[in-house]
């Protein structure tokens, strides 16, 4: 359980994700500005998921569509990912897409070392490939090139 503050300065909690259980293969994520994992589960929308984050933080009640929620998200400094679904066995769906606050915003440096981790979660067992293709992108889906760069960068400095 994570533990957020909201615009008021009052604490609240929200379920996070430990770093083993960190996967590419997840439907969604919330990383907030400390580098902490919101989990978009496999029985959840992105839209509820965002809706409960954004309604703890503004201290409101209101419904928030994914993009309405995504918008606001990123705007506030989060960074969003759009993962996949599993649609049968055989079907897995999805975005793969790194939505990142632009660079009037910018990352934190929680943040680079949470995408840090997040990255190494793309790589197969069996080779050294990706599983997927990962887009990193600004909200306007300008590509965030500098982003991606400095946590491979960190990436090849941990090794």
């Amino acid at each position: 359980m994570g533990v957020f503050t909201d615009k008021n300065g009052k604490s609240f909690s929200m379920v996070t994700s430990e770093d083993s259980d960190l996967s590419v293969l997840e439907p969604g994520y919330i990383i907030t500005r400390d580098g902490q994992f919101i989990p978009v589960s496999y029985t959840e929308d992105h839209a509820d998921v965002f809706t409960q984050y954004i309604n703890k933080y503004n201290c409101d009640n209101k419904y928030y569509s994914t993009s309405e929620g995504l918008k606001f998200l990123v705007g506030h400094g989060n960074v969003v990912y759009l993962g996949c679904r599993l649609k049968n066995n055989n079907d897995i769906r999805g975005e793969f897409v790194l939505v990142i606050p632009d660079e009037e915003i910018g990352v934190s440096e929680e943040q680079i070392e949470a995408l840090r981790k997040f990255k190494a979660t793309n790589v197969s067992a069996w080779s050294n490939s990706p599983k997927v293709y990962l887009k990193w992108t600004y909200y306007d889906d300008s590509t965030a090139t500098k982003v991606e760069e400095e946590v491979n960068r960190r990436s090849s400095i941990s090794k």
